[in-house]
């Protein structure tokens, strides 16, 4: 995962490897959000898209999760100064990852 969470980073490979696998065979889990990194959310790789298609094989699929960073909405606990916050939005052909400042 290219943008992991607190538990992901300061995991051995084993617990991280049961995760992806989790995420990988439950298509159901569409994203997932960690704000560990308190670092505004205009970075690149601040989401993570799922890489290739499932037909194609397994790895390095991500199944059809989007990992997504959000940011910190108090003053004082980001690293950048940003004070940001993520909305997500259903519609027709699934959601929408809006950013609020």
């Amino acid at each position: 995962v290219v943008n992991g969470c607190g538990w992901l980073n300061h995991s051995n490979d084993l617990k991280c490897r049961k995760f992806i696998e989790l995420v990988r065979e439950n298509r159901c889990v569409k994203a997932w959000f960690s704000g560990h990194f308190h670092l505004g959310q205009d970075y690149q790789d601040s989401i993570t898209f799922p890489t290739i298609d499932p037909k194609d094989g397994p790895y390095p699929n991500r199944g059809a999760c989007t990992f997504v960073q959000t940011s910190v909405m108090r003053g004082g606990t980001s690293r950048d100064g940003r004070q940001q916050s993520r909305l997500v939005r259903g519609n027709k052909d699934g959601f929408e990852i809006c950013t609020v400042d």
